[in-house]
């Protein structure tokens, strides 16, 4: 389980529809007028990628002073193993090709954090979390916007850290 903050806002996905709509009238009250019309269509693209990538979890995260970004959680296969050394070598090896990186812990045991910065932008956080036996959660958060970028990598961080096994009620 994840604990979010008023920042984020969680969106569930099991009607794309409401989801969108959902998703537009926040990026509504961040654009100017201007740009209303292509809210609906960035939504429905935001829904559309979350669906593919069989995310079961989407957020938008809008901390004071920070343009939007979205949050999604997946589930991937995990290591035979998850060790603090484990998420040490995936850590190094993803420093190699993907940006700086960092581990956190938390009741689940240690998260993996990295933070994909190109040149330019999109930039990415990605948190790597166990989950059980089988699978991990993987949290990514992306934004196209450079407004505020400190304020969602703390939100971000926030959010891993709570990571629980416990259930929600």
């Amino acid at each position: 389980m994840i604990t979010f903050p008023a920042d984020a806002l969680p969106i569930a996905l099991t009607d794309p529809d409401s989801a969108a709509a959902r998703i537009a009238s926040i990026i509504v009250g961040f654009k100017p007028d201007a740009y209303r019309a292509d809210a609906e269509t960035q939504a429905r693209q935001i829904v559309d990628e979350a669906t593919r990538a069989d995310a079961f979890l989407l957020a938008i995260t809008a901390p004071p002073g920070a343009d939007p970004a979205v949050l999604t959680g997946m589930s991937v296969t995990a290591p035979p193993t998850w060790t603090p050394q484990v998420a040490d070598r995936l850590r190094w090896s993803l420093a190699d090709v993907a940006g700086d990186t960092a581990t956190v812990h938390t009741a689940v045991g240690p998260a993996v954090l990295v933070e994909r910065t190109p040149p330019a932008w999109p930039r990415q956080l990605l948190a790597f979390l166990p989950d059980d036996d089988t699978s991990m959660l993987l949290l990514t958060l992306s934004t196209i916007s450079a407004r505020g970028w400190p304020a969602q990598r703390e939100l971000f961080v926030h959010l891993a850290a709570s990571a629980t096994h416990e259930k929600p009620n």
